[in-house]
């Protein structure tokens, strides 16, 4: 640290890559990181898990699903 107060130059040299680093991380920078590389992920994992739960219901319920053996078919509603 005594380094750094007696030394104008490593302040400067510092100082300009202190500002660097948090360029990267303002505002713009970190939702522009958010939406191109955290949302993809959790949307894909999102759908992974929500695929294999929705499989295993459609299963259950009779409709297919996982091994089940094709897609439901839909039926009309009984005349009232």
């Amino acid at each position: 640290m005594a380094a750094l107060a007696a030394d104008p130059q490593l302040r400067a040299r510092v100082g300009a890559a202190a500002r660097e680093e948090v360029s990267l991380w303002d505002w713009r920078a970190a939702t522009q990181h958010l939406l191109e590389h955290q949302y993809p992920i959790a949307i894909a994992l999102a759908a992974a898990q929500y695929g294999r739960a929705a499989g295993r219901a459609a299963e259950a319920a009779g409709l297919g699903g996982a091994g089940g053996g094709g897609e439901p078919t839909l039926q009309p509603a009984p005349a009232a």
